[in-house]
């Protein structure tokens, strides 16, 4: 019984880790998928070759962890997303299956093999129940609930800009510009310009337009914002 929450606590301590120090995207993806990856594939292989559970119980749990599994990937509109989705769910799988073991640990086998069955079910459907709608910068998947609008449904929502007039950029980028991805020379710096450092009173927020999503950089020059 023991291994399995042992390979839990790796694993959170593990990921408490990254999340604390990690500083780049290699990091995130080591979080999502390595760590939990590897902490499922130990823990099923703690149940089929060292459990104490019968043989046969520990094949019928197998076929339930590759249904489970199969359920959250083809629940998504495609594989990709419902990998990315079942990297998520492999951790709280770990977990889940942790706690099971723990909190039944007087309990008979007859109990403690259906609270294994039904954490592993309702870990599955909890995760079917939700959309993946975009990956982040972070490479984490961005979801939602199946019964929500997605953020193409609520852009599709918005009304319709209104005309503005057109924008009229100059032909040249002036100091404090942001004519470029990254901006001028794209090295994401601004030159000739001064910020303040005392944010005792911060920046005051001029407008706000909502535009739906979008995954392009923003372009400034003289007055206009370009997208």
């Amino acid at each position: 019984m023991w291994p399995p929450i042992v390979i839990a606590v790796v694993q959170l301590a593990v990921l408490l880790f990254l999340e604390r120090y990690g500083r780049t995207n290699i990091h995130n993806a080591v979080a999502l998928g390595v760590v939990p990856g590897i902490a499922a594939l130990l823990t099923l292989a703690w149940w089929l070759l060292a459990s104490r559970a019968p043989r046969r119980a520990r094949l019928i749990g197998l076929s339930l962890v590759i249904a489970a599994v199969a359920a959250v990937v083809f629940s998504q509109r495609s594989v990709e997303m419902g990998g990315m989705l079942l990297a998520l769910a492999l951790r709280y799988f770990v977990y889940s299956a942790a706690i099971v073991l723990l909190v039944s640990f007087p309990a008979r086998w007859k109990f403690r093999k259906w609270a294994l069955a039904m954490v592993i079910v309702i870990c599955a459907v909890f995760f079917c129940a939700m959309r993946v709608d975009s990956i982040g910068g972070d490479l984490f998947p961005v979801v939602s609930w199946r019964w929500k609008p997605s953020a193409a449904q609520r852009s599709a929502a918005l009304a319709g800009v209104d005309p503005q007039g057109r924008a009229e950029a100059p032909e040249e980028a002036a100091p404090g510009d942001w004519p470029d991805f990254l901006g001028h020379g794209r090295h994401n710096r601004v030159s000739g310009v001064r910020f303040s450092t005392n944010w005792d009173a911060p920046p005051r927020e001029i407008w706000r337009r909502n535009i739906g999503p979008g995954w392009s950089a923003f372009i400034g020059v003289g007055d206009y914002l370009f997208t």
